[in-house]
């Protein structure tokens, strides 16, 4: 999903990586939603990866940038 030129599709792969993962701070997670919040060319894309880097983190606030 996360490979697709649509960008509705990566939007929902997004998500998909966010909800395996919630609350676990995952590090191989982390960095595959970090990579896109920086270098997708879609802007809603980008702020799905950042929301659920929020989920991964969910137990650790702390560590939240």
């Amino acid at each position: 999903m996360i490979k697709d030129k649509d960008h509705i599709i990566r939007y929902g792969g997004m998500y998909a990586i966010g909800m395996a993962y919630v609350g676990t701070s995952n590090s191989h997670a982390i960095k595959k939603l970090r990579h896109f919040a920086v270098s997708d060319t879609d802007n809603d894309v980008r702020r799905a990866a950042v929301t659920n880097i929020g989920f991964i983190l969910w137990n650790h606030p702390e560590k939240v940038p």
